[in-house]
């Protein structure tokens, strides 16, 4: 989702890198 990035779509991931750091690739 790269048209208009809702800020879910960046929160989201860096809170799954927060609480995972193997998790640190955002997939769209």
């Amino acid at each position: 989702s790269w048209r208009t990035i809702p800020v879910g779509d960046i929160v989201q991931p860096v809170k799954n890198r927060a609480s995972n750091p193997a998790n640190n690739t955002i997939v769209q």
